[in-house]
């Protein structure tokens, strides 16, 4: 594969999209600045005309909004971390399988594969989407110096980075070309490149005074933008039957075979969110606050030379010797200190009689600029949300059974975002482990796959969804696959209990009523009727069965789990006709009664 990275290094030219991908990453790094110097080419190109000391003050008081913009589309997908993708993996050979599962748990700092994978993805759909992880090996030197064993670990590189990529007909990734750009100890730029594909990896390194001996390696001259280049190269021939990359994007644009960002949608509102948000700092700290504006009268003052003051110095000199001591220069008197005393001239005539309380004025902005300007920056920051999860701009202020059907409407919409997220998630998974298998010379059959349920509702939506669903007359199995969820959610962290309480549930009667309608069926039933019982005494009959079958009650067949519920409610209904009879409650029998 060497003669492949040559055509490439000769070439001179990166793949088709690169100057596109290197732009995502730059407008995504501004969009989630923290400072504003970060942003200055957005920033002062609102205002072309202003001179730098303008442009200069207007970067100093901007205060990024974007990021805080952004934050609560990252909460969703921050959310999914609660969720873990099941794995599947068959291994050929069990052994080496074992030995590869205990070294991909602790993957890269002492975290499995999911969890390093999902924040590579996440930080890359922010930040950088064409970003690629590659899974690289090697050995593990033991104390007496033999190989013990490999490592498979991580290497992620940005956009930058990516100099090429060969895909087959299917549109199959089949090679993968790195380029790093470095400067050696005496200030001389070379380039160091890596050639990806199944079964090698080659290392080119370009030649460069500083560089060490490569005893390895093989000297070649290659012909780059005209000139002779010696570089030092190396082929690794390996086990891999695949591509042991994959690249971290999820959302592929439109016109080409790159990745935009998680918020591209929202980037026409984020270019407007800066604006507004500059316009807004700048308006209030240069311009809201009170100014002061008064009448002033010439300063009259007279030095020893009887030279009067002349628009602040005596005598018309203007130079320090002949500054006026009582204006100061300014050529008018004003007050300086509460001691101060300003006089004006007795008039002569009534008419010309000043009225004082005019002679100073408080200028204040309208607030209602500000105002437009905040209430404009509220709406753009929550149009970016809305924009990035494609939901209805309508305000929604209903409340009751349309609150949990909108609810279910937006949640809806957020799974439709995310997932190309959890897919890629699982794309990427499943290529680390092939690469893995593939170091290790041993085939793999693996799959990874997010639940259905991605927990983006809360409990209390989940409740409020099935009562809506109850009301709205719908199917039973929509019902039951509703209280299935909620279910789900409460034993989130006890799988055992689920299945139990799963099991349980099955046997709770009049399911797919709602509490009106249950409430009549039963003011017509006896106290003693099985399924009142059943349903009266539900929660308690369901806490003895827990306690009492060990977390076997769902292993049990049908017909037994009847008995066992069937038993529950029998000794519910001796205490029910036992009750109905006036009889007392004896707390030292209760269960005899």
């Amino acid at each position: 594969m060497i003669q492949e990275l040559q055509k490439i290094v000769e070439r001179g030219k990166p793949w088709k999209y690169y100057d596109r991908t290197v732009e995502i990453y730059e407008e995504a790094e501004m969009f989630n600045a923290k400072s504003s110097q970060d942003q200055r080419k957005e920033i002062t190109r609102y205002r072309p005309s202003e001179d730098y000391d303008m442009k200069a003050q207007r970067i100093e008081v901007s205060n990024p909004v974007t990021g805080a913009a952004l934050s609560p589309s990252y909460a969703v997908y921050s959310s999914l971390s609660r969720v873990q993708p099941a794995v599947s993996l068959t291994f050929d050979d069990r052994a080496k399988g074992d030995a590869i599962k205990a070294e991909m748990s602790v993957f890269y700092a002492r975290k499995p594969v999911q969890e390093y994978v999902f924040n590579q993805v996440l930080a890359a759909n922010k930040y950088d989407p064409n970003r690629w992880l590659v899974v690289e090996s090697e050995p593990i030197i033991g104390r007496n110096g033999t190989v013990a064993g490999q490592r498979e670990y991580p290497v992620v590189y940005e956009c930058e980075n990516v100099y090429d990529i060969a895909r087959d007909k299917a549109g199959v990734a089949t090679a993968l070309t790195i380029r790093e750009r470095k400067t050696s100890p005496r200030k001389e730029n070379y380039s160091e490149w890596r050639y990806y594909a199944a079964g090698v990896i080659t290392h080119a390194v370009e030649a460069h005074k500083d560089m060490a001996e490569m005893p390895d390696y093989v000297s070649i001259v290659w012909a780059v933008d005209r000139k002779e280049k010696v570089y030092y190269v190396r082929e690794y021939p390996n086990t891999t039957t695949e591509l042991p990359a994959a690249r971290l994007g999820a959302y592929m644009a439109p016109e080409g075979d790159y990745c935009v960002t998680l918020f591209d949608e929202a980037i026409p509102q984020l270019h407007e969110l800066i604006k507004t948000g500059n316009l807004g700092d700048v308006t209030e700290i240069l311009h809201a606050f009170p100014k002061l504006f008064e009448y002033v009268k010439p300063c009259t003052a007279q030095n020893e030379q009887q030279m009067y003051c002349d628009h602040g110095f005596f005598g018309g000199h203007r130079d320090k010797e002949h500054l006026c001591w009582s204006c100061n220069g300014t050529g008018v008197v004003f007050a300086s200190s509460e001691q101060t005393k300003i006089q004006i001239k007795y008039p002569d005539t009534a008419a010309e009689m000043y009225d004082l309380s005019k002679l100073v004025y408080w200028a204040t902005m309208p607030l209602d600029l500000l105002n437009r300007l905040d209430e404009r920056e509220q709406m753009l920051s929550a149009a970016v949300y809305l924009t990035i999860f494609n939901q209805d701009l309508t305000p929604r202020n209903k409340v009751g059974p349309d609150t949990a059907t909108a609810a279910m409407i937006n949640h809806e919409a957020q799974y439709n975002k995310v997932a190309p997220f959890t897919e890629t998630i699982e794309d990427v998974c499943e290529t680390v482990w092939m690469a893995a298998a593939g170091w290790w010379d041993t085939p793999i059959d693996v799959e990874c796959k997010y639940p259905p349920d991605l927990k983006f509702q809360s409990f209390a939506e989940l409740v409020a969804n099935y009562d809506a669903a109850v009301k709205a007359g719908l199917d039973t199995s929509i019902l039951d696959h509703v209280r299935n969820q909620i279910l789900m959610r409460m034993y989130e962290n006890q799988p055992g209990m689920y299945q139990e309480a799963k099991a349980i549930e099955a046997w709770k009667p009049f399911a797919g009523k709602s509490s009106e309608e249950i409430a009549l069926i039963l003011s017509g039933r006896d106290v003693t009727d099985p399924d009142r019982v059943l349903w009266e005494n539900f929660d308690a009959i369901q806490r003895e069965i827990l306690a009492s079958e060990g977390g076997n009650f769902h292993r049990k067949a049908y017909e037994a789990q009847r008995g066992i519920v069937e038993g529950q409610v029998q000794t519910y209904q001796a205490r029910a006709k036992y009750l109905d009879a006036g009889g007392g409650v004896d707390t030292q029998n209760l269960g005899a009664i």
